[in-house]
């Protein structure tokens, strides 16, 4: 994880379009989870900037990972642009984090649940790798409590930055 936050000069900035980038990721996701509702509840159209599309694509599937494994029956994503705040929002009904462990969660080999192990529910090292990838992107990674979910994990930077020419 030392290597995403030393590579913050090294980001691979595009401008894509993201809200199409999100639904077919989301598209491919439901198509082997059928089991769980992956939802996209609020997209909001707009200029999200220059992003390193490999680090989102990493982030996406680590909070998708962690909220299908946790979920009861849903799974709800947002994309929310306000002013120059662009947040990713990944909701799940699962019995939620509680709040003295919300910052704990993003270190590495945390497990909260302690029925998990390596053969039953990863190594702890997802929501790790979303914090790494934060700081390397220079943005913010949080838990909180949804209005309908257990958590949401949210992943919050700067819109609008352009790529170099």
């Amino acid at each position: 994880m030392r290597a995403l936050t030393d590579r913050k000069n090294e980001l691979m900035l595009t401008e894509p379009d993201l809200p199409a980038w999100l639904l077919a990721h989301l598209q491919d996701v439901q198509s082997v989870t059928p089991e769980r509702a992956v939802n996209l509840v609020t997209c909001v159209i707009g200029d999200y900037g220059a992003l390193d599309m490999r680090l989102m694509s990493r982030v996406l599937d680590n909070l998708l990972n962690n909220a299908l494994r946790y979920s009861r029956t849903t799974v709800q994503v947002s994309l929310l642009l306000d002013g120059s705040q662009a947040t990713l929002i990944v909701e799940d009904d699962g019995p939620g984090i509680e709040a003295d462990a919300r910052e704990r969660v993003f270190e590495p080999f945390v497990r909260l649940d302690p029925s998990r192990d390596r053969a039953t529910g990863g190594c702890g090292l997802g929501l790790a790798i979303v914090h790494s990838i934060a700081l390397a992107m220079a943005v913010a990674s949080s838990v909180t409590r949804a209005n309908w979910a257990a958590q949401n994990l949210a992943f919050t930077g700067r819109s609008g930055t352009r790529c170099p020419t």
